[in-house]
This record gives C-alpha cells, sequence and structure tokens, in this order.
C-alpha cells in the first residue's frame, strides 16, 4: 500500500471538510455511512481520471465501502472544533466554514477534483441511505472482475491511492498554500481564529480615543 505524506493528508482533509460543507446544504442527516459513500465515489472518479484528490485506502466492510483513514479523519476534525456532530450529521463549525472561505482559491485551482465531489452529491443527494446503500452495492469492483461491491469477500481492498507515476493531472497548490493549510487543518489554527475573533469582538467595545489614541490639539 503506497504511503500518504503529510501533504497529502492535509489535501484529503481539506477536501474532506468541502465535501461536508456541500453535502450538509443538500443532505439530511449526513452520517458517517454517507460521507464514506460519497467520498468513495468521488474518489473512484478521480482515480479513473487520473487526477490526485483523495487517496484514501478503502476496503469492503459490513456496509460496502469504508475507510479507517477517513474515519480517523473526522476524528482529528471533530478534536480540533473543525467539524462537529449534531444528532449524528456531520457539519462544519464555524471554524470549519472559514477555513473552506479561506480557501477558496484553491478549490478554483482544483476545480477538477471540486467539479467531481459537486457531480457525486448532487447526484445522490436526495437518496436515502438505503437507497445510496444499494446504490453501491450494485457497482463493479473498480479492479477485480467478477465482482460487485455487494459479492466482494469482506476486507477486500477496493480503493487505494493512485500512484505517482499513474497521476495525469495533479493538486496545484503552491508552497505557502500548503503551509497556511497545515496550520489552518491544525488545533493551533483553531487558537489562531478564536484570538482573531476575539480581537474583532473586543474592537466593537472599544473607544475613538482607545483605538486611535489622543486626538490632536
Amino acid at each position: 500500500m503506497a504511503i500518504v505524506t503529510p501533504l497529502q493528508q492535509a489535501i484529503e482533509r481539506f477536501l474532506l471538510l468541502y465535501s461536508v460543507s456541500k453535502a450538509s446544504d443538500r443532505v439530511d442527516n449526513l452520517g458517517n455511512t454517507k460521507l464514506q459513500k460519497f467520498t468513495f465515489l468521488s474518489e473512484w472518479e478521480m482515480i479513473d481520471k487520473r487526477e490526485r484528490g483523495f487517496s484514501y485506502f478503502y476496503l469492503k466492510y459490513e456496509k460496502g465501502p469504508y475507510s479507517f483513514d477517513l474515519a480517523n479523519d473526522i476524528k482529528r476534525l471533530l478534536k480540533a472544533n473543525i467539524v462537529r456532530k449534531q444528532q449524528w450529521s456531520i457539519t462544519l463549525t464555524n471554524f470549519g466554514d472559514s477555513i473552506v472561505e479561506d480557501f477558496s482559491r484553491l478549490l478554483s485551482q482544483n476545480s477538477h477534483v471540486a467539479s467531481i465531489i459537486d457531480r457525486t452529491i448532487h447526484k445522490y443527494a436526495e437518496y436515502s441511505l438505503q437507497e445510496l446503500l444499494e446504490a453501491v452495492y450494485v457497482l463493479p469492483h473498480p479492479y477485480v472482475r467478477g465482482y460487485t461491491i455487494r459479492t466482494a469477500p469482506l476486507k477486500m481492498p477496493l480503493l487505494y491511492k493512485l500512484p505517482e507515476e499513474k497521476v495525469m493531472v495533479p493538486f496545484k497548490a503552491d508552497d505557502a498554500q500548503i503551509e497556511d493549510l497545515l496550520v489552518s487543518l491544525s488545533t493551533k489554527g483553531l487558537k489562531h481564529w478564536q484570538a482573531v475573533r476575539d480581537d474583532m469582538r473586543r474592537a466593537e467595545y472599544l473607544t475613538y480615543k482607545e483605538v486611535f489614541g489622543s486626538a490632536r490639539s
């Protein structure tokens, strides 16, 4: 199995935030299972098109494709207060919203992967959980002929990272963007955002003199 670098992890978590942002606006009760399937379907298309985006390792599990790496990313984002769960539905916090907004240029630079996520969510947004599961179960195994997702044995690999030499459309980001993204997706980023928010709130109550100093005579 190919090694996923910290850089790739940052890209995946950012795209995961974008997926949650898009899906939570259209999907009732965006739970873990639906998010797993949306990401699986998006990643599959990215791999087919040789585009660098999601690189989660998926295997056949009790409810079809499942990625423990994705599940762990959700836990990390919950811990960093970037996403939250309300009655088992996953949504972005204000901090998560600010990350997606602040890095909108990164999405524009990589519209090829953003559009895949958009299309996937648009296609399946109104499916019930059972309808979504059934739509995935009947799909053929991505690599092994003779199997569907339903008939694949438990723990059989389904998707894995596209090797670098096979990538035809890389994810576009400069060093400064990646550095900022890594900070934003950490607890350090949360503390910085909270400090900025607190400064803005304090500014609402400052007097003219406190902001600009004594008036000149």
